[in-house]
């Protein structure tokens, strides 16, 4: 799956955050996370996650104290094939330390109940008005449900394959001229067993 890119420049909106609301006013980011359908978090340049949404700590399945989760909430990061991901080699750690974008990731987590789920990460950097890096935004997509959808289609398609296979193969024994002919010869009833 190749995940749509996108671009965040948080300049303007940091601009309008300070033009009407003050330097001093982090309860308002606060709010619009909030308010955002899908998981999303904010790191500082270090990597500590400094503000989540609810939708977040639902898809990690806890919520990490503020300031405490580095990189990412989840309990455990794994790549998308289940291979282990250190949180400290996840595309928010990579972006800040590279100080670009890395690009949308699907990967997995695993919350602290063991169960796991199907994400696509959408990490990206914020810049001030001088384009400094400031921290780090990453937006997380579930993809379980989608994917246990595309599995099962992917079973009933197997499925699908194999009928029709089977058909073709009855209609060829069906066609060939030794079964034409015995069926000619018997009336299209089938010859008696001796």
């Amino acid at each position: 799956m190749q995940a749509r890119d996108f671009h965040l420049d948080a300049r303007p909106l940091l601009d309008a955050f300070q033009l009407h609301l003050g330097e001093n006013s982090p309860g308002i980011c606060v709010g619009l996370v909030e308010l955002l359908p899908e998981a999303v978090y904010c790191c500082d340049p270090t990597g500590r996650i400094t503000v989540y949404n609810s939708a977040a700590s639902d898809l990690w399945g806890r919520a990490p104290g503020p300031g405490k989760a580095i990189f990412c909430g989840s309990f455990k990061l794994l790549f998308a094939d289940g291979t282990p991901l250190n949180h400290d080699k996840c595309p928010t750690c990579l972006a800040l330390r590279r100080g670009r974008d890395v690009g949308s990731v699907e990967a997995m987590l695993e919350r602290p109940d063991g169960t796991r789920r199907n994400i696509v990460m959408h990490p990206r950097l914020v810049r001030d008005r001088d384009g400094r890096v400031v921290g780090a935004v990453n937006v997380l997509i579930d993809l379980t449900e989608r994917k246990k959808l595309e599995s099962k289609l992917a079973g009933e398609s197997q499925r699908k394959d194999e009928f029709l296979a089977l058909l073709a193969q009855s209609f060829a024994i069906r066609l060939h001229p030794s079964v034409l002919q015995s069926n000619c010869s018997t009336g299209g009833r089938m010859p008696r067993k001796r």
